[in-house]
């Protein structure tokens, strides 16, 4: 039985922590990279801010970016309920 808990403790440990669904620092890099390939401008130029979960589950993280002829855009990428699934991106 002994050997079963420490067995099991290990196993724990070694799965992945469920606060990676949602983690802000993981789905602002991930909008970031996404935008800025939609945009056509670098990833160091994008800045992103996870802004929680929705009060039905989901995800939003926004963003701006400069563009072509001096203009900023705004956007926001949206995340499923998991926190982990890219739903859409939209540029406002």
């Amino acid at each position: 039985m002994r050997k079963f808990l420490i067995a099991a403790s290990f196993a724990a440990l070694a799965a992945p922590a469920a606060a990676e669904a949602g983690d802000p620092a993981l789905l602002a890099a991930d909008c970031q990279r996404r935008a800025a390939e939609r945009l056509d401008v670098s990833r160091e130029s994008v800045t992103t801010k996870a802004e929680g979960r929705r009060t039905d589950g989901t995800y939003p993280v926004n963003g701006s970016a400069p563009i072509a002829g001096g203009r900023t855009v705004t956007f926001q990428c949206n995340y499923a309920r998991d926190g982990l699934t890219f739903t859409g991106l939209i540029v406002n």
